[in-house]
């Protein structure tokens, strides 16, 4: 939590190591424990497996031409699934698409057409559809009215619930005073 500057970006970047360096320092024999996995000599990649990131600019992040293709990426990832046709990718899309109220013709949209506030839930429905172990939310609820933003925090909450680890980024006092278990402010 803290006023908008490049110290919070900082702490999301070391988190999700982007240097070299760090990696170095990583892999150094030291052993790391995300969630339950306990990992020596990781290297960043399975690592970053286990993470599940919302951007601030969740925009910036599309590249398919559907909301139901940029799904479809993510769960055909972690789960290595290889037939766009499957029985298991046609299911879970389904159920994204039941957690965050999308019909057929929302899936069917563009990401790049969508609203502030529409980008930053289909961000997040991208980090759901990984399943992390960690989930990084740079602020999360900037482009969302009041409804949005109990609808976000409420998927949040069950996926911490369910045991994802969650570090929210923001300097939205309200946000960090209802869901936050721990506090660094900077």
């Amino acid at each position: 939590m803290g006023k908008s500057n490049y110290s919070r970006e900082y702490i999301l970047k070391m988190i999700v190591k982007y240097s070299e360096a760090e990696e170095a320092a990583l892999t150094g024999g030291t052993s790391y424990k995300i969630g339950t996995r306990e990992l020596v000599r990781a290297g960043i990649s399975e690592i970053r497996k286990g993470m599940g990131i919302v951007f601030q600019n969740t925009g910036e992040q599309f590249f398919s031409g559907t909301v139901k293709e940029e799904l479809e990426y993510n769960i055909m990832k972690k789960h290595k699934i290889k037939n766009r046709k499957s029985e298991e990718l046609s299911n879970r899309i389904n159920e994204i698409a039941e957690i965050f109220e999308y019909d057929e013709n929302f899936l069917m949209k563009s990401p790049f057409v969508l609203s502030g506030g529409e980008k930053k839930m289909l961000g997040l429905a991208l980090a759901v559809c990984l399943e992390p172990e960690i989930l990084l939310l740079d602020e999360p609820t900037g482009a969302l009215d009041y409804n949005m933003t109990i609808k976000f925090m409420k998927i949040v909450e069950k996926m911490k619930k369910d045991g994802t680890t969650v570090l929210l980024v923001t300097h939205d006092e309200n946000i960090v005073k209802q869901y936050s278990d721990y506090i660094l402010k900077l």
